[in-house]
């Protein structure tokens, strides 16, 4: 898949661009579109949208997205008098009626109107600024996204005190200037506990894929279940969609020579599970070693957690040809070393470089 290129929205007097180079610009919105390809929003605002560049990318990841932007329109803090305008002349040009920016400074709001699907902060750059803009989109929005948490001192020491102060759950995704997503309305992991192996920033890349699944048609499924603590966790987020889990109980193999697993690891009781998800009248329980147990439907989101080889291998040339436009498949260990059958396996079936990497975890969107 060819990366996102920004370039044709630059525009040429930018001194940013100028400063750091449009190369290093256009790996930063790289970055940023395979984000919101995967979370899809469909109501944006964005706190400082400068040149519109941010603008651009969610519009052009996201076809059915509208934005609405507010912008100081300052030469302070990381703004550029007059670039609010050049964006709207933009996004007028490129994006007719899927953008509406408003002037005005955040730092003198105390809240802000509507509701929306994602809010993008990336205003004032200064550490009060910052920790402004950020209590007032929490009011607006389940899901927050940062820009700057690793390149400007300010922001980050913001956010980690926005972080401390609240307990929100969130994602630091290693990007060139450090992103991160964060979730604002409930304590949606604490289901998981003592009930999966994945780390928080796995699970919340599994919470965000299936809200950006949820209005697709077709059914989720997840290979290799374990406690439940993930299969809990799509099933809370999904509630109105059909879960379907599929598990043998434990590994039902040894794993390719390289990788640590063993057959009969990961072992659990049937009746234990069927307890622990009982409150999720959308679960349906598939018990043996796939695809025997495979079920012919349409899917919108797959989380594959099977640790081997052959399964992985299994489950993807059953899922992919049965996946809906727009669908996720979400595969855990993903370059990890304990696991080197789940990359052979994705090399194999030819979407190795489709694919997201992130830490031991992988996003596919079909």
């Amino acid at each position: 898949m060819k990366p996102f290129d920004i370039t044709p929205f630059l525009h040429p007097a930018d001194p940013w661009v100028q400063e750091v180079g449009v190369d290093f610009v256009r790996n930063i919105y790289a970055e940023k579109f395979q984000i919101l390809s995967t979370l899809q929003p469909c109501c944006v605002l964005e706190i400082g949208c400068r040149c519109g560049y941010f603008a651009a990318t969610v519009l052009s990841a996201c076809p059915q997205a509208t934005y609405t932007a507010i912008d100081a329109d300052l030469d302070a803090d990381g703004g550029w008098a007059g670039a609010p305008a050049l964006a709207q002349d933009m996004l007028a040009r490129y994006f007719p009626g899927r953008a509406t920016i408003t002037i005005a400074n955040t730092q003198e709001l105390t809240e802000l109107e509507g509701n929306f699907d994602l809010v993008h902060v990336d205003g004032d750059h200064s550490y009060q600024g910052a920790l402004h803009d950020l209590h007032l989109a929490e009011k607006v929005t389940n899901w927050v996204l940062v820009d700057d948490v690793d390149h400007i001192e300010g922001v980050g020491r913001a956010m980690k005190d926005f972080l401390h102060s609240t307990g929100y759950y969130y994602i630091h995704m290693p990007t060139i200037r450090g992103d991160m997503l964060i979730h604002t309305k409930d304590n949606m992991l604490e289901v998981t506990r003592g009930y999966t192996l994945i780390e928080d920033d796995r699970l919340m890349r599994i919470a965000y894929c299936c809200e950006a699944t949820s209005h697709l048609p077709g059914v989720m499924a997840e290979c290799g279940v374990y406690k439940g603590g993930s299969a809990a966790l799509i099933a809370s987020g999904c509630p109105h969609k059909e879960l379907h889990l599929f598990d043998s109980l434990g590994l039902p193999f040894d794993d390719i020579e390289g990788g640590h697993h063993k057959q009969g690891e990961f072992a659990n009781s049937e009746t234990e599970l069927r307890k622990y998800l009982a409150p999720y009248t959308n679960v349906f329980f598939h018990i043996g070693i796939f695809p025997e147990t495979a079920i012919d439907e349409c899917f919108s989101l797959v989380h594959l957690d099977m640790d081997l080889y052959v399964s992985t291998k299994a489950a993807l040339e059953w899922f992919l040809p049965r996946m809906v436009s727009g669908g996720i498949i979400v595969l855990d260990d993903l370059g990890w070393h304990h696991c080197p059958g789940v990359d052979q396996a994705l090399k194999e079936v030819g979407r190795w470089e489709e694919v997201q990497k992130f830490n031991k975890q992988g996003v596919l969107v079909c």
